[in-house]
């Protein structure tokens, strides 16, 4: 019996035996890595300064802050509300004709706020190295708002696209550029 168990089987060419075990499959070794990944915490809402440069038309360009909220009803649509300032600078005419002035110093604060709905045209992530990813999103925005100049308030509304970069669980960072469009003549202020 044992004898005839060590006898080979005989089978015909491109035949294997009926009892043969199969092949071996070959496994690939890969290496997980653990990435960590941020994300917007479960509040959903998002506050925080702002710091840029605002271009007034015909008035130049200069500093303006604020503050921003946003809440995120999903992970593609936000609201977000803005308060801004800064001030006018000379306008051309002052400029070059001498020395005109056409508002007074203290009536050049330029104060604006809006609320906007914006949606986020590309979620994604960026990554840094090997081990380092960030959530991103390119996002359009626009909305309404009110500017007040030269103790004249008019309404306003805005569109803009900008980039925010999550850098960790609490902060984010982000570039923007937005154009606020009210529609006024400035006149001379006494």
């Amino acid at each position: 019996e044992q004898a005839a168990a060590e006898e080979p089987v005989a089978t015909t060419e491109g035949e294997e035996p009926a009892d043969a075990a199969p092949p071996k499959v070959i496994e690939p070794v890969v290496e997980r890595r653990k990435i960590r990944i941020n994300r917007i915490d479960a509040e959903n809402i998002e506050v925080g300064p702002y710091y840029g440069s605002l271009s007034i038309e015909d008035f130049g360009t200069n500093p303006m802050y604020g503050a921003r909220a946003a809440f995120h009803v999903t992970e593609d649509i936000f609201f977000e509300a803005n308060f801004g300032r800064s001030k006018a600078g000379r306008s051309s005419f002052e400029t070059m004709g001498g020395n005109v002035q056409l508002l007074r110093l203290s009536v050049r604060r330029f104060t604006y706020f809006s609320l906007s709905l914006g949606y986020n045209i590309l979620p994604g992530e960026v990554y840094i190295g090997r081990n380092l990813a960030m959530n991103s999103a390119l996002y359009l925005i626009g909305g309404i708002g009110s500017t007040k100049i030269a103790e004249r308030r008019s309404s306003t509304f805005n569109l803009g696209l900008g980039f925010r970069l999550l850098l960790a669980d609490r902060a984010g960072w982000q570039v923007e550029l937005r154009d606020l469009v009210c529609d006024r003549q400035h006149g001379s202020v006494a």
